[in-house]
């Protein structure tokens, strides 16, 4: 989950805290934030590339969809391939290398946990590459792991502006804790999409493993109840959110504008491509908006570590040279990742690799943050 150290209520005396850091304090009555103020970066970056992102996936795939030339296998770059998942393979994978400028290209953060950050991975990728059953048991892990931490993305976006607004860090964050789960997960389970992510535990059958591909197919017959009984979950919810908020506003709490816009446009995308669309094109959606928010965070918050990582501090065109060293490098792990070849020892090789930096994301982009939490 990706967080930001946000500005807390006037009423902390100018300290920094983050969404989660469990600083409960009193939201001041007397000092209101000005209006706008909750945007984390400006009003158009954050229009266009948090709350804005997910309409724009869902356009994206609308456009892309209707291209007949994105429909048909071409030759990309000496393989023949479709385009589209050519482009969100390149991209979601882009989005995944990302964090690694976060965690080892912070030598703040670095230093203090070498383990983690080096350890920790050799150990995966040797895993991987020695055993069929974990390399497999990783792949199962990573694509509902993915599913989660898209929601929690959202659900750190609206816990900072809630804060930036002036709110307490703690108030409404279990209730919204919840709602990004129904928001994401809610569509998730009731769409089109489950069944072919629930196929990925077949791949046991390679290793021998028939069980897991009987208990997709028994959850395959009682799926069709699944979907009334989450939305009658859904209204019941719905209702009590909004009551605990209204309850909540007697105790100071001031509605964000930009947290209901991020909620508003969350939800029905995600309930118009998990709910109503076709597998590819819902994954395209949700992993297209999801990995914009992440570029445009992970820009944001480590623009100037990437200046000095890139050394281009001091230079009159130095952010936008780390611009273009950012994306650069981030878009060839991409598209090394697509073009393994054919060779089992290339193949094995890059998906192990490939599957380590999937799993590591999901790991730290929660562990930083809680590590910089305690820093505050």
């Amino acid at each position: 989950m990706c967080k930001l150290q946000a500005e807390g209520p006037k009423g902390l005396a100018g300290r920094v805290v983050s969404p989660d850091s469990g600083l409960v304090a009193e939201a001041s009555r007397e000092k209101v934030t000005p209006l706008g103020s909750a945007f984390i970066a400006s009003k158009l970056y954050d229009s266009l590339f948090f709350i804005g992102a997910p309409v724009l996936g869902l356009l994206l795939v609308e456009l892309v969809s209707g291209w007949s030339w994105a429909r048909q296998s071409q030759l990309l770059l000496g393989v023949e391939q479709h385009p589209v998942p050519f482009f969100i393979l390149i991209w979601t994978h882009a989005h995944l290398f990302a964090v690694f400028f976060r965690s080892h290209g912070n030598p703040e953060i670095f230093v203090q946990h070498r383990f983690a950050f080096i350890g920790v991975p050799v150990l995966l990728f040797a895993a991987f590459m020695a055993s069929d059953w974990v390399i497999l048991a990783g792949f199962v892990v990573a694509v509902f792991w993915a599913t989660y931490h898209i929601g929690m993305q959202n659900f750190g976006l609206a816990r900072i502006y809630d804060v930036r607004w002036g709110n307490p860090p703690e108030m409404g964050r279990r209730l919204d804790y919840w709602l990004h789960q129904l928001i994401n997960l809610g569509p998730f389970l009731a769409g089109m999409s489950l069944l072919p992510s629930l196929s990925t535990f077949r791949r046991f059958e390679d290793v021998g493993w028939k069980t897991p591909g009987e208990w997709v197919q028994g959850y395959s017959t009682i799926h069709g109840v699944l979907t009334p009984t989450l939305l009658i979950a859904a209204f019941f919810f719905l209702v009590y959110y909004g009551y605990s908020y209204w309850r909540l506003t007697r105790e100071g709490y001031r509605f964000c504008p930009q947290k209901i816009a991020l909620l508003l446009t969350t939800a029905v995308v995600s309930v118009i491509a998990w709910g109503f669309m076709t597998p590819w094109k819902a994954f395209f959606v949700v992993n297209f908006f999801h990995s914009l928010q992440y570029f445009a965070l992970v820009w944001w918050i480590e623009k100037g570590n990437l200046r000095r990582l890139l050394r281009v501090e001091g230079k009159a065109a130095g952010t936008w040279l780390s611009l273009l060293g950012f994306g650069g490098i981030v878009l060839v792990f991409g598209i090394s990742y697509r073009q393994y070849g054919t060779d089992y020892v290339a193949l094995r090789g890059m998906a192990s690799m490939a599957l380590v930096v999937a799993l590591l994301h999901y790991w730290y982009d929660g562990f930083i943050w809680s590590v910089r939490r305690r820093e505050v």
